[in-house]
């Protein structure tokens, strides 16, 4: 357990993402091998927020999200609470509000009982259709029966020794014999039944019919209906009076109780709430009723004896469950929403604790003065504080509803937290943990950065379209940025080289640059589908943005506010984080349809290469990443399993290879294991932990080189790898220069010459080559048309050609869509060619793309020697939508080994593209919520509707 911690250490350390702008100094390969990167990466440690405790290794921890119900054990002491997104239960220690254990039992558990006859506890699993029972001297299941469909509700009939389970969709109740635990019969009753009371006095069960809006009477002598009795709409809980004799029925479907006398089996009163209620539990301490009002998060107190509220009292989020506690004097209400139990005096009618039973990490933030780590915990409205030098939990503060992001101000030592589900921004002072303010915002806020230029802070407001601008120097809103009222704002990122925050528009799949001195748009920079987190990486100068419907991360430069790479493979690409340390970005890949336990992915972007190095498994549906600059530790949030795994990186040493022989401004290369490099620059370092190595040096044209494949052994120290090109053209090597005209300055513009491309800002760039005659063709983004292709001859003197690019007309950038070619099947490096509408294209990379006005169009792929590629031709017709074509090619022959797959006369950089030739085609997800919602989305509700 993660004990109170003493005074916090001074350290100085820096700040996620934070540091100066260099431009980028390499290009990028678009796509990258499916081979284990090199690079070693693991979870060393992993911290159980919801029960604060430390775990080795990579814990893969139940927790205990949408608590649904709750029983008391009167012989120990303990509330059992089932959870139903995470298919546990909750064991609450009611003497001292601790929560003890979490329990699996079957999907989607919504209610449980205690039976003292056998110190059992009997948990309905709705989407199981089953019911466990748990043994409370151990705390583990020791049966699993089966009963109806969607099983919602139980009680106890100590008369004859059963326990009546109420089948929701089955519209009938299920009679458990003890201690057998087997089904004696199935009583059907009426519509939709939710809620079910035993009546010691008749010795009677009372069924809420939700549906029929009535109640069915039960003898449990014959197990037969005695009685239909007409209540108030919807009613779903039920109690009992054992006292005045009455039975209380909760109606959803009104804001009030109908009491029902067990004498004439008629209703003798009704009593209005203030809103729906949904569970009921009598208190014979005080002879009072409690009555569970989730749509306005309390439990209204009534007097039994004259049928008035007599108290209000305001709990967690969602209350959907009560259970009486009769040796502490307690009432506890399980909230849904906010994954917390409150514990309730009823001689006081006050809240006397709260006990978290279940997590859900959305962000987190590192103060780097203090080595504290601030967790929003995003099921509840708790921020946890860790001091990380003794692995310590500080405090929990109390904030808005639904944090969802942080940014720590190091100027006034103050937390910034986002709170989406109550529309405003918490902020806490880091030293004592105590809040200063809370600040009003716009709708739902998502994402917040600080702005160390002006010192403030740009909130996202997704539901408002705008960014709210907060004043560090007196927390308030001094100025709202509208960023269009379907835009969906969510990932932002600040860039002290420019003074720019780029703000990531969700609904419309692009990023607004705005510059924090005018509060103006400067640049409209699309991305991905779907695009969500955020981060700037102060070591180059880029930001990256990941795209959960394209499952890819979109790369920009701050200083050309364009696309520069694109990362693929990164399924639902939920969070992402910058590390200075290591100079790369970690990105957690979320499955919303995965199991509740099945551990999630966390890889790690070389953002010199743009490529995957090194991947991590870590817990379920990771989401959130923070840095610690102290420890050099990078924590990812665990949404579904309350966690936050501390990622460790093994010993990684520099493998440097050591060009010469090469003119300068000649593009060369290195794959290394799966990351491939291409520079200008003499040397090439990439990081490697401990073990053998296989690279291999593409060769150019007109040049020999040596080493050209090989293995290097890391083995505890750095390595450097000379590497020599020889001419083989006697010296006769001549430039051809292309230069652009037309271009706004910045633009990326790419060549594609003798196989190889080049991308580039300026307004020209070189290739170095022997005398012969060499074919090329030119390209951009819309809304500019690249002239025809072509071709130069090179006779004994270097050659300029330039490159007329045409604006096309207003409007018309909009009508070109993308078609995208995809091929698989291919190592990485083979080099294949396309003929497209009559032009034959070339690339190494896996993807191919063109920009297109509506029309049809031809293609055909050209024979690859020892593949078959299906299919070899066709048409696309472009109608107003991006496209994607995928080919598949499959050896002839065995696949030869990774050293022989890059031939000489197709280098893996033929399609290196520094401004971002190409966007990953856009694949349909539900929605934005995908990467924070989506775990609350996968479990059935017990009301109407659910399977």
């Amino acid at each position: 357990m993660l004990s109170s911690a003493g005074p916090p250490r001074n350290v100085s350390t820096g700040t996620l993402g934070s540091g100066a702008i260099a431009a980028p100094a390499v290009l990028s390969l678009h796509d990258r091998s499916v081979a284990r990167p090199s690079a070693a990466l693991h979870v060393g440690n992993t911290i159980v927020t919801f029960n604060d405790s430390l775990q080795p290794g990579n814990f893969l921890a139940t927790n205990g999200l949408g608590p649904h119900g709750a029983a008391f054990d009167s012989a120990k002491g303990e509330v059992f609470v089932p959870d139903t997104q995470t298919n546990t239960v909750s064991v609450v220690s009611a003497s001292v509000a601790l929560l003890i254990a979490n329990l699996p039992v079957g999907m989607a558990p919504e209610a449980a009982i205690y039976v003292p006859s056998v110190s059992e506890v009997f948990v309905a699993n709705a989407v199981s259709n089953t019911v466990s029972v748990i043994n409370d001297t151990n705390d583990s299941v020791v049966a699993t029966v089966a009963v109806g469909t969607q099983p919602t509700a139980l009680v106890w009939d100590p008369g004859v020794g059963v326990v009546y389970v109420v089948n929701t969709q089955s519209d009938n109740v299920s009679v458990i014999s003890l201690p057998s635990n087997t089904i004696v019969a199935n009583i059907p009753v009426g519509t939709f039944p939710g809620g079910i009371a035993y009546d010691s006095g008749t010795h009677q069960l009372f069924v809420a019919d939700a549906d029929s809006s009535n109640v069915s009477v039960i003898a449990d002598r014959n197990n037969t209906v005695v009685a239909t009795v007409t209540v108030g709409a919807e009613p779903m809980g039920v109690a009992y009076d054992n006292a005045t004799g009455e039975v209380y029925f909760a109606n959803s479907g009104s804001p009030t109780l109908s009491v029902v006398s067990d004498s004439t089996d008629g209703v003798t009163a009704t009593i209005n709430v203030s809103s729906s209620p949904e569970a009921v539990v009598y208190d014979p301490g005080t002879q009072e009723v409690f009555v569970a009002l989730p749509y306005a998060n309390s439990v209204s107190v009534i007097a039994a004896g004259n049928h008035t509220v007599v108290a209000t009292v305001a709990v967690g989020l969602g209350p959907f469950a009560l259970a009486y506690d009769a040796a502490d004097a307690w009432v506890f209400s399980a909230n849904q929403a906010s994954s917390n139990v409150t514990g309730i005096s009823d001689a006081t009618d006050t809240v006397v604790a709260n006990v978290e039973v279940g997590s859900a990490p959305a962000a987190s933030v590192f103060n780097p003065s203090l080595d504290t780590l601030f967790v929003a915990n995003g099921e509840s409205r708790v921020v946890d504080v860790f001091y990380l030098a003794a692995d310590q939990l500080l405090g929990k503060v109390l904030v808005g509803t639904d944090p969802a992001a942080l940014a720590f101000d190091p100027a006034t030592g103050q937390v910034f937290v986002a709170n989406s589900g109550s529309a405003s921004v918490t902020v806490i002072d880091a030293n004592s943990l105590s809040i200063v303010r809370t600040i009003p915002v716009g709708d739902h806020p998502e994402g917040i950065a600080y702005d160390s230029g002006t010192g403030q802070m740009f909130v996202t407001n997704a539901a408002s379209g705008n960014v709210s601008v907060i004043s560090d120097a007196n927390d308030t809103v001094v100025r709202t940025i509208s960023t269009g009222t379907s835009s969906w704002p969510l990932g932002v990122a600040y860039d002290n080289a420019t003074g720019r925050v780029f703000v990531v528009r969700d609904g419309n799949s692009d990023v607004w640059a705005i510059s924090d001195a005018t509060d103006a748009k400067v640049a409209d920079i699309a991305v991905g589908t779907n695009p969500g987190p955020a981060v700037e990486d102060s070591g180059t100068g880029e930001v990256y943005v990941g795209n959960l419907g394209s499952g890819n991360v979109s790369v920009i430069s701050a200083a050309h506010d364009s696309v520069v790479a694109t990362v693929p493979g990164l399924a639902n690409p939920a969070g992402v984080g910058y590390d200075p340390a290591s100079n790369a970005v970690f990105v957690t890949s979320t499955n919303p349809l995965a199991a509740v336990s099945a551990p999630g992915n966390v890889s790690e972007i070389s953002d010199r290469s743009h490529h995957v190095f090194a991947e991590a498994e870590v817990g379920a549906q990771p989401q959130s990443i923070g840095y610690d600059s102290t420890s050099g530790q990078i924590f990812v949030g665990n949404e579904w399993q309350g966690t936050l795994s501390i990622l460790q990186a093994d010993a990684r040493f520099n493998v440097t290879f050591q060009e010469t022989g090469l003119q300068n401004g000649t593009v060369w290369g290195v794959l290394f294991g799966n990351d491939f490099i291409g520079t200008l620059a003499s040397t090439v370092v990439f990081p490697s932990a401990n073990g053998t190595v296989p690279f291999q040096v593409p060769s150019l044209a007109g040049y020999q080189v040596s080493p050209a494949s090989g293995a290097v052994v890391v083995n505890g120290s750095d390595q450097v790898i000379p590497v020599a090109f020889t001419s083989t053209s006697n010296g006769s090597v001549f430039t051809v220069t292309f230069t652009e005209a037309n271009l706004p300055f910045g633009t990326t513009w790419r060549v594609l010459f003798n196989g190889t491309v080049q991308a580039s800002f300026n307004r020209s760039l070189e290739f170095h080559v022997p005398n012969g005659t060499y074919t090329y063709s030119a390209s951009t983004d819309p809304p500019y048309d690249a002239p025809p292709a072509s071709s130069v001859q090179v006779a004994g003197h270097s050659v300029t050609v330039t490159l007329p690019f045409t604006h096309l007309p207003s409007g018309h950038g909009q009508d070109r869509f993308e078609v995208l070619f995809t091929a698989t099947g291919l190592p990485v490096g083979v080099a294949w060619s396309l003929v497209w509408n009559g032009t034959t294209n070339t690339t190494s990379n896996a993807t191919l793309a063109f920009f297109l006005a509506n029309g049809t169009y031809v293609y055909a792929v050209e024979r690859l020697s020892g593949y078959t590629v299906t299919p070899t031709s066709g048409s696309v017709q472009v109608v107003g939508l991006d496209q994607e074509v995928a080919l598949q090619f499959a050896p002839d022959v065995p696949t030869p080994p990774l050293a022989a797959t890059i031939p000489s006369s197709g280098p893996p950089w033929a399609e290196i593209a520094a401004g971002g030739a190409v966007a990953a085609i856009a694949l349909a997800v539900a929605g934005v919520w995908l990467y924070r919602r989506g775990p609350r989305e996968q479990v059935p509700s017990a009301r109407r509707g659910a399977p």
